[in-house]
């Protein structure tokens, strides 16, 4: 819900601007900005009344409302929002893109494993593991998506491509060129398999899902 509140607000003409989301017509293209607006607002508060309402332990809840504060707010994807936006037009070095997405995308990315990890009544250890593979699955997904941008059409992906180009935004592949970035793609998931592998040795941890979920991020052929 908080990622869908972010992507209708980020599609908003005051942000990208952009008329097409999932091969359909954007939100405020269908329904106006006011609306758009408001269905954004709607499941941002509605998020939280879910997990508020959830059937757990009241310790699991209030953590699990303080992470997702942080992650969704101005600590996390909000500031990440916000430092995308101020890097128009600006040659941003990688360490700065990566501090961007560490927060646009990374942040809620490691609230769901970190999450899952707390429901499921891991140790301390493996909530530290979960929060390290997270944060290359985060970096992973961004590179990913700049990399199908780049390479995908508008038909493939479901979204109008080249519109950070056309914003004028650093991305991966114009850091590091294609090869660059998809090699860089390639290590953040080699280290995210890494620490699956690691975990595997705990007796109540089975990482055959998450190990799926990574190989989902593989892109294969000439990108």
């Amino acid at each position: 819900m908080v990622h869908t509140y972010s992507l209708i607000h980020d599609d908003l003409p005051a942000m990208d601007n952009d008329d097409l989301r999932r091969g359909k017509p954007t939100n405020h293209k269908v329904f106006g900005e006011a609306l758009a607006i408001l269905a954004g607002d709607g499941l941002l508060t509605a998020a939280f009344q879910l997990v508020a309402m959830a059937e757990i332990e009241a310790n699991q809840k209030v953590l699990l409302l303080q992470q997702l504060s942080k992650a969704a707010g101005t600590q996390g994807m909000v500031a990440g929002q916000a430092a995308d936006i101020q890097g128009e037009n600006q040659a941003l070095s990688l360490e700065e893109l990566i501090s961007v997405h560490e927060r646009k995308t990374g942040e809620l990315i490691r609230f769901a494993v970190i999450a899952g990890g707390v429901l499921a009544d891991q140790t301390e250890e493996v909530l530290q593991e979960l929060d390290r593979f997270a944060q290359h699955i985060g970096l992973a997904f961004q590179i990913r998506d700049d990399l199908l941008d780049a390479t995908s059409t508008t038909e493939e992906l479901g979204k109008v491509v080249r519109r950070d180009d056309e914003l004028a935004k650093s991305t991966y592949p114009a850091l590091l060129g294609l090869a660059g970035a998809q090699q860089a793609l390639t290590e953040e998931l080699s280290k995210a398999k890494e620490i699956l592998a690691q975990l595997s040795q705990y007796g109540q941890f089975t990482p055959d899902v998450l190990l799926a979920f990574v190989e989902r991020f593989e892109i294969r052929g000439n990108a």
